[in-house]
């Protein structure tokens, strides 16, 4: 049971079992910057495409709505420790990461329930909805950060949506896969707080003024 706070933000984790997420209501937040790594990405996305007024920037690390290498073939119903380690070794560069006890965590979540069913549902979504004709719609500061190993939404992916987001910066990380944040914290910790305080005074814009005359 612990929280936490900085300057700018607070927050509060408490209990065990399973997680719930509590957002606010009234009084709580008008806009803010989202970041999403994979899935969370593509869902920051369609936030920023149907609410622009929400969202001050974007933070998107190894993100789907391009394009992404599947994993919803063969997906058993309860995986096992040996498939579960091997998906995670595709997703991180350095293979020495993928220890056992993560497999173990993974591998519970997986066999929960109906959980492996709807992962492949996700998946199969996502890659069915490809959200390229929107994206020069967006008008807001966006930071790509990508591992330069990513295999599952690789290089070229962040290279195309540097292409569509008119105010887009791209950082891509050397010996490092499809989860940034996690293979390589520090760099990615470092671009993103230098990205958020070179970019404050365009994500102070109204939303309204976003974009205005490019």
């Amino acid at each position: 049971m612990h929280g936490g706070s900085d300057p700018e933000f607070r927050w509060l984790e408490r209990g065990e079992g399973e997680p719930v997420v509590l957002l606010h209501g009234l009084m709580g937040i008008p806009r803010a910057v989202v970041g999403g790594n994979s899935l969370g990405g593509h869902v920051a996305l369609e936030l920023a495409l149907s609410c622009p007024d929400r969202v001050s920037g974007l933070i998107l690390a190894g993100s789907s709505g391009l394009f992404e290498r599947g994993f919803s073939r063969g997906v058993p119903r309860r995986p096992t420790a040996e498939y579960v380690r091997a998906k995670l070794e595709e997703v991180v560069y350095n293979r020495a990461l993928v220890t056992p006890g993560w497999v173990e965590s993974v591998r519970q979540v997986a066999n929960t329930g109906s959980c492996a069913l709807r992962l492949v549902r996700f998946a199969k979504a996502a890659k069915r909805h490809s959200i390229a004709e929107r994206l020069p719609a967006l008008r807001l500061p966006t930071l790509l950060v990508w591992g330069m190993n990513d295999v599952v939404t690789p290089p070229e992916v962040a290279h195309r949506f540097n292409a569509l987001i008119a105010e887009s910066q791209l950082w891509l990380l050397a010996r490092c896969g499809h989860v940034p944040m996690l293979e390589r914290p520090e760099p990615f910790n470092r671009v993103v707080a230098d990205w958020l305080e070179a970019t404050r005074l365009a994500r102070e814009r109204p939303a309204h003024l976003a974009g205005a005359g490019r």
